[in-house]
């Protein structure tokens, strides 16, 4: 049985941990006392820019990974609107807000999932997403633990970034991206060269990047690679019809 005042003595041990492993511990404390079967953390400048600097397991990571490659999902919604998402049962989701990752994510063992954003008023820096392998909500006691923990680690990233304060977070939120644990690096410079290839803007490029990956079934990181590696190039025809060409050039 969950135990509010217990969970919250292991969030504040391991909140003020002094080594790079808060949000770790947080999301193993999370998966250990809660009725979910995983947990990531996602630090976000901007829906188009997040790290994942913790995934407990290989599904948590999966979930993340088609979010960023799709652009949408509960993570994305609760970055976006500073509110919880809790979705009961990913198989019924018709909401037309992430159709897509719905029928993706439904392809995984998660059933139920729940985006937590990592929030100061109106400074969002992230996402705590959750995840169990059945249907169902987490009842009023286990929310306000869920809501404890992403709380727990908004407190340890900004403790581990010392001397960035919570204004200058919310100033340059491209700071924390460049410090996760898991980079992105190649889908921003496959962004750049996509750009120049195809001649059209950065939000463009990643939208083709992103449509790429969904319609061949790829990470988008994969298909980034890719396209740095000059395997995978996108001219002046894939502006306008968004079919990619393979092979070389320069």
């Amino acid at each position: 049985m969950f135990d509010l005042d217990t969970f919250a003595t292991g969030l504040a041990g391991a909140a003020a941990q002094e080594v790079d492993g808060g949000a770790a511990r947080i999301c193993e404390l999370c998966v250990s006392s809660l009725p979910v079967a995983g947990a990531a953390v996602a630090v976000m400048a901007h829906v188009n820019r997040r790290e994942v600097v913790y995934a407990s397991d290989d599904v948590a990571n999966e979930l993340e990974e088609l979010q960023f490659s799709l652009g949408e999902g509960p993570c994305v919604e609760a970055f976006g609107t500073g509110r919880p998402v809790l979705v009961a049962d990913l198989s019924l989701v018709v909401d037309p807000r992430w159709p897509i990752f719905a029928a993706a994510a439904a392809r995984t063992t998660a059933r139920a999932a729940y985006a937590l954003p990592l929030q100061i008023g109106a400074i969002g820096i992230g996402v705590l997403d959750l995840y169990r392998v059945r249907g169902g909500l987490l009842d009023a006691t286990q929310l306000t633990g869920a809501l404890m923990a992403a709380d727990a680690i908004l407190w340890s990233l900004l403790r581990l970034r010392a001397g960035v304060g919570i204004d200058d977070g919310a100033a340059d939120g491209a700071r924390w991206l460049t410090e996760g644990r898991r980079s992105h690096t190649a889908v921003h410079q496959a962004t750049g060269m996509i750009m120049v290839q195809a001649g059209v803007d950065a939000e463009s490029s990643l939208a083709r990047l992103r449509g790429f990956a969904f319609v061949n079934e790829k990470l988008i990181d994969e298909v980034a690679g890719e396209v740095v590696a000059r395997r995978l190039r996108f001219d002046e025809r894939a502006a306008d019809d968004g079919v990619p060409t393979s092979g070389g050039g320069h």
